[in-house]
């Protein structure tokens, strides 16, 4: 019986080899099948003329407008100066008087960052024209802090002009 036994274990896996060789043969026939259809594929696609605006990149990636160009002072009137003048001062007033305020170096600079409208003529003028209202009020030592400022400020819109 034992005999029986190995007889049909060895049948079955005759049987078993048998159809996986025959699975062995179907697939290597579709790979053999796949493979011709991708060399066919590659060769189409290597003949077909190319899609010219699929081929195109952008050369930036952002759109620019032009700006209107602000007037320079030495281009308008005393009057349009003043007005100027005054509209950045009623706006920046507060901010221009903080400035004044900082005595640090590192304040300075880190404020100015911050708000980098502030550095320009109309500035120094305010500054100026605040010390000399210290200086007609006989607070000097205030005068004096507040002019170490107004010294620096142009200078700092000369570096901002030249880089």
């Amino acid at each position: 019986m034992v005999k029986k036994k190995e007889e049909v274990e060895t049948l079955k896996t005759t049987v078993e080899d048998t159809k996986l060789k025959e699975k062995l043969k179907e697939l290597e026939i579709e790979e053999s099948k796949l493979k011709k259809k991708e060399e066919e594929l590659k060769v189409k696609e290597r003949l077909t003329p190319k899609n010219v605006d699929n081929l195109s990149k952008d050369g930036w990636s952002k759109t620019l407008f032009n700006k209107q160009e602000k007037r320079k002072v030495s281009d308008m009137s005393e009057e349009e100066r003043e007005s100027t003048y005054k509209e950045f001062v009623g706006a920046n007033k507060k901010k221009i008087e903080h400035y004044g305020m900082l005595s640090r170096w590192d304040d300075c600079q880190k404020y100015l960052l911050e708000n980098p409208e502030l550095v320009c003529e109309d500035t120094a003028n305010y500054l100026a024209i605040w010390c000399l209202n210290l200086a007609i009020e006989d607070k000097i030592n205030l005068m004096e802090f507040i002019s170490k400022q107004v010294i620096a400020m142009p200078v700092y819109s000369r570096i901002v002009q030249t880089t």
